[in-house]
């Protein structure tokens, strides 16, 4: 009779278990317990658009907020939408977001993004954060 190759995951768990069949599903994917929480926006929420001009390209940004008025998401739009300073501003406007519903302060996203000497932005979504009061 011949032998059957495991599969490489199946490998992998008997390596890690010592050779023995895991019986119980690992709990490996519960959150720890001092795990920070994410503080989703309401469906229905207020919003503000604000357009400006960065480097001679148009951008549009939309920034939600909570209830209490704080800031909890930005969406970020460059005028062409399928190059990659669209897909890289858009990237970096979902980051901020969920820094923002992890408990980031707007300020500190805004200070650890990069400036040049007199302090401005150097990117369009540190240009974008900048114009969020």
């Amino acid at each position: 009779m011949k032998k059957r190759r495991l599969p490489a995951w199946e490998r992998d768990v008997l390596s890690r278990s010592g050779g023995k069949p895991m019986t119980e599903p690992s709990n490996d994917t519960a959150e720890p317990r001092n795990a920070p929480k994410r503080d989703r926006l309401p469906n229905r929420r207020a919003s503000q658009n604000i357009a400006f001009d960065r480097d001679n390209l148009n951008f549009h940004m939309t920034v939600g907020q909570y209830p209490d008025g704080r800031t909890g998401e930005i969406f970020l739009d460059a005028e062409h939408s399928n190059s990659l300073l669209g897909v890289l501003t858009h990237d970096g406007a979902i980051l901020a977001s969920l820094a923002l519903q992890f408990g980031c302060p707007l300020e500190t996203i805004r200070h650890a993004l990069k400036r040049d000497r007199s302090g401005i932005a150097a990117s369009p979504i540190g240009a974008a954060l900048d114009l969020i009061p």
